[in-house]
């Protein structure tokens, strides 16, 4: 594990005007202004008027529910779910190397610990597919051919290895940096699924509002790759379709083998909207077989972190999400696929309750102190608990990569006292605000620390 490791553990982009941070669940978007830009913003109370506030999430509509997409398809999904529980396994591992240290330094974890972690988290870079890091700069020319290739699961808790297929799917690209054409092998995984959805989502979304969305042949690889493979197997194939497809193939740990599977089947069928209705009933009645595991384990693994109330708090609004999120995914598999048809997109967040999330303001230095704004819709306890979960996996993730500079993931939106004091310490090593909690008291990141370690 390395830092680019650890970024393509962090994040998935939206067009450069939105990012979500997976399994941190948490939202930023680019308001591409500077905090002078809104009118009642106060510099002093570094507040704005709830006015402002509802004009700012008009604007930044598409991208909010872009991201909002993702965070859905995270903890409402098994594509999403099972990379959760076994990150949370991993975290739980790693906290009992660290109840005895005093210090934020990261510790020397035993090696069969971190050889399992660093296992864990390349079974599940491999199911993610090609990075999208990798695929910067790319377009798709043309999809050549595809082969699905064994893939060996060896996780925790597994009895026997678990044998699924991934896809490598040969493709021409152009390089838009090098201005030249190759051809070229790629995984396709769940990001790759996630993408493609949130993009057709909000090219739906952004039409309602009457805005053009970019013209598809002027988009990165990431959000054109699944949908290049559902028209190189079936040519004829309706977004509608397309778009349930990819959602119902989210239900299952090998979502692309899924995805693939499911484009095969319509095809040959003579009736396509009978044909879906079956894939609905197939992943439905998987699910509500699997429904009562999955909420005792679910409901199980929080007495791992018996002590840590913050963060105990925070796993357990995320844990009683996802079992809502399968429970409505029995009722409606593509539930929602079906609320973006209908129009009333705001139905969504009925089902699933938002994340928190961060405006940027980016037209001013990185440095200016809390140039930012984090929010959200989550009671005052709960949500200040998922900022100290934010933190408390951002450790984790940099002691795993071994990570010895890297940013607060609150650095730009932080008002304590800290910041205020040794912001370049927060921009480098925020690990060290557990050693200064004494004399500055305790910020979001620190409250992390002190969970991991079992305080």
């Amino acid at each position: 594990m390395n830092k680019n490791h650890l970024e393509s553990l962090e994040m998935i982009d939206g067009e450069m005007w939105g990012s979500y941070l997976l399994n941190k669940f948490f939202i930023k978007i680019n308001t591409r202004k500077s905090r002078g830009d809104i009118p009642s913003y106060d510099f002093t109370t570094n507040e704005f008027s709830i006015e402002d506030q509802i004009k700012l999430q008009k604007e930044n509509y598409p991208a909010i529910y872009h991201e909002f997409i993702h965070y859905i398809h995270e903890i409402t999904t098994m594509a999403g779910i099972v990379p959760f529980y076994y990150t949370f396994a991993s975290i739980v591992s790693f906290t009992a190397c660290e109840q005895n240290e005093k210090s934020s330094d990261y510790p020397i974890e035993p090696k069969d610990l971190l050889q399992r972690i660093k296992k864990t988290n390349n079974i599940l870079l491999a199911l993610d597919g090609t990075k999208l890091m990798e695929t910067e700069n790319l377009s798709i020319i043309q999809i050549n051919n595809f082969e699905l290739n064994n893939f060996i699961v060896d996780l925790p808790n597994l009895e026997s290895p678990l044998e699924i297929m991934l896809p490598v799917v040969n493709i021409q690209v152009f390089d838009k940096k090098t201005k030249s054409s190759y051809h070229r092998e790629f995984t396709f995984g769940r990001l790759h699924i996630y993408e493609g959805l949130a993009q057709n989502i909000d090219r739906i979304v952004q039409q309602s509002f009457g805005v053009k969305p970019h013209p598809k042949r002027m988009l990165n690889f990431e959000y054109l790759f699944m949908e290049k493979i559902a028209k190189h197997i079936f040519s004829g194939i309706q977004q509608n379709h397309l778009l349930q497809i990819a959602s119902l193939s989210l239900s299952y740990l090998n979502c692309s083998e899924y995805f693939i599977y499911f484009i095969e089947r319509l095809k040959k069928s003579n009736n396509q909207e009978k044909e879906l209705l079956k894939f609905k009933q197939e992943t439905a009645s998987l699910l509500r077989k699997q429904l009562p595991d999955f909420e005792e384990t679910m409901t199980g693994v929080l007495n791992a972190l018996s002590g840590r109330n913050e963060i105990q708090n925070a796993y357990g609004h995320l844990i009683d999400q996802m079992i809502t999120g399968m429970k409505l995914r029995i009722e409606n598999p593509v539930f929602e696929i079906d609320i973006v048809y209908s129009g009333v997109f705001n139905d969504l967040e009925k089902k699933v309750t938002m994340c928190p999330m961060m405006y940027t303001f980016n037209k001013e230095s990185e440095d200016t102190f809390i140039r930012d704004y984090t929010g959200t819709n989550l009671e005052n306890g709960l949500g200040g608990n998922m900022l100290i979960l934010l933190c408390f996996i951002d450790y984790f993730k940099s002691a795993i990569a071994n990570v010895k500079e890297h940013i607060c993931p609150l650095y730009t939106s932080c008002n304590h006292k800290l910041r205020q004091k040794k912001g370049h310490q927060c921009k480098t090593k925020p690990r060290l605000s557990f050693e200064d909690r004494f004399n500055y008291g305790p910020c979001y990141y620190s409250a992390g620390i002190f969970s991991m370690k079992g305080y």
